[in-house]
């Protein structure tokens, strides 16, 4: 019985392999040709990773549909993808989150209560929001973003935007640009954050 596939550099595929449990997909990008990829027969997807699609694929609708469609998904990996602005992740069996450079993307929505990773990473800080309902007391969130020095005054409200606060375990920082910018601009202020956070295990 298939149990995994790996698809790289082929535009249009189509799966039907009710016994399969890992799905890893990647376009060609470089043909103009849109992509089409059909694996809703896969009914026992336990996990799945798409990396560097793009156009409209991941809208709200995606999200909304594939955890009943995939019953036994446990984790999900998108990673150089566009997003909708908005996404709402719900299911009770998913275990592991990542969203890796995904562009486009100000608003998540996570219902999932046996999750127990989350990673995030982007660029710059911004107004997105990252939520968590009904959410596990072992959660770890892990948070990756690169900032320009001159946005560092608007640290504190990104890491307000992660809520509950508690959940986030580990940040990464990547600060760029401070070579550039006159000291006495930047307001310190703005470094400080309002609320504490006592399960960080990671700071850098």
């Amino acid at each position: 019985m298939l149990k995994i596939v790996d698809v790289s550099g082929i535009q249009d595929v189509s799966i039907d392999a009710p016994s399969l449990e890992y799905l890893c997909y990647r376009p060609n990008n470089d043909f103009d040709a849109p992509f089409k990829i059909d694996f809703d027969r896969c009914r026992n997807l336990k996990e799945l990773r798409m990396w560097s699609v793009k156009g409209t694929f991941f809208t709200n609708k995606w999200f909304l549909e594939l955890f009943p469609k995939f019953p036994f998904l446990e984790s999900l990996n998108l990673d150089n993808c566009k997003m909708a602005e908005r996404i709402d992740i719900s299911s009770v069996r998913l275990e592991v989150l990542e969203l890796l450079d995904c562009s486009n993307l100000k608003e998540v929505n996570i219902d999932a209560p046996n999750l127990l990773s989350c990673e995030y990473r982007g660029e710059g800080v911004s107004e997105s929001t990252i939520s968590f309902s009904r959410n596990s007391n072992q959660l770890e969130v892990n948070i990756q973003t690169h900032i320009e020095y001159v946005d560092l005054c608007n640290f504190r409200e990104f890491v307000k935007n992660i809520k509950p606060n508690n959940v986030l375990t580990s940040l990464s920082l990547y600060i760029g640009g401070a070579l550039n910018v006159d000291q006495d601009a930047l307001d310190p202020v703005g470094l400080q954050v309002s609320s504490p956070l006592p399960r960080i295990k990671h700071l850098a």
